[in-house]
């Protein structure tokens, strides 16, 4: 296997961890402080992903459960993606201030600057992490399990941080594309 590929599979598998367990933890910190009334049901169906699935007493409770775990998962996504973002622009190995080395060599802390190949591969598959959390979001307002207006504003900060991110990138390639002129 390709060294890049590698890179590629172990970057990927944090965040996709991290996507599991914040909606678990989101499922069973809405549970619990909202006081729901769920339970467990184990049946094997045609055409069913899982087997194993938390079932609520009313509707109301699943609308509760799904939204605020979907709200959660969505934060700790965006959270790992937006990191990246700020990486990208200001812990670059390539192009940081000497202000900020220094005060980074001070504190023990130069391990967090990265290269550009290791910022814009993260960046980029927490990018494609946070459209599935966005995803998920909107498969669950099809299925009447969350609102649309949450659903809208997922997708509104989604593309602004799309945006953001690609425009880092295009900076990137501007700056490389006038380093090869020189």
């Amino acid at each position: 296997m390709s060294k890049t590929l590698v890179k590629l599979v172990d970057s990927a598998i944090f965040p996709a961890s991290l996507l599991i367990v914040s909606k678990v933890l989101g499922l069973v910190l809405t549970n619990n402080i909202f006081g729901l009334n769920w339970g467990i049901d184990h049946q094997i169906q045609q055409f069913q992903l899982f087997s194993v699935q938390i079932v609520y007493i009313d509707q109301q409770s699943s609308v509760i459960a799904a939204t605020y775990s979907n709200i959660i998962m969505y934060l700790v996504i965006f959270i790992g993606f937006a990191v990246r973002i700020f990486q990208a622009r200001f812990l670059h190995n390539d192009h940081i201030s000497p202000r900020l080395l220094t005060k980074l060599a001070e504190n023990n802390l130069l391990s967090i600057l990265k290269s550009s190949f290791d910022i814009y591969l993260e960046g980029s598959i927490w990018l494609v992490f946070s459209w599935i959390a966005w995803f998920i979001v909107f498969v669950h307002y099809l299925l009447s399990l969350n609102s649309l207006t949450l659903c809208l504003v997922i997708l509104v900060i989604q593309i602004l941080s799309t945006t953001v991110f690609f425009r880092q990138l295009n900076r990137e390639f501007e700056e490389s594309k006038k380093n090869l002129k020189l």
